[in-house]
């Protein structure tokens, strides 16, 4: 089957708001075929972990981008997942599943981990640390502004 056939089946779902669970796998379908793209592959990524109303699209995306950059303490990557982390209209569970992944992008040891079992969100979460990577991106967005380069 061409790459054609696939995207042009593919993507009039995933772009459809109707059912969000067939859209969610329509889109999961696309990444991991578009995977001959990365940076293309990568923004659909950041675009699908802050904007989709599918959390599971959104753990899925957020999933693959820290696999795709484990332990490289990338500030873009870091800061997408940040927010997510401290986006409040987003699922406790969500924003959980984010946190993990920040650690996994950072670098930081696994001993860092939170105890799932007794992990209180939003209490245990170190804030300073999610914060330096909200930071990061936003001075990265400012760089941008002034550069020309938006």
């Amino acid at each position: 089957m061409s790459y054609e056939v696939i995207v042009a089946g593919l993507a009039p779902i995933a772009l459809n708001p109707g059912n969000e669970k067939t859209r969610g796998s329509a889109i999961r379908q696309l990444l991991d075929y578009l995977e001959t793209t990365h940076s293309d592959l990568v923004d659909a990524r950041i675009a699908i972990s802050l904007h989709s109303k599918d959390e599971e699209s959104r753990t899925t995306a957020i999933s693959m981008l820290s696999i795709d950059f484990l332990e490289s303490r990338d500030r873009r990557i870091g800061a997408v997942i940040a927010r997510v982390v401290k986006d409040e209209s987003a699922s406790i569970d969500l924003r959980i599943f984010a946190y993990i992944n920040l650690i996994d992008v950072s670098g930081r040891s696994t001993s860092e981990y939170p105890s799932l079992g007794a992990f209180q969100f939003p209490s245990d979460v170190d804030w300073n640390f999610v914060d330096q990577y909200v930071s990061a991106g936003q001075e990265k967005e400012e760089g941008h502004k002034g550069d020309g380069s938006n």
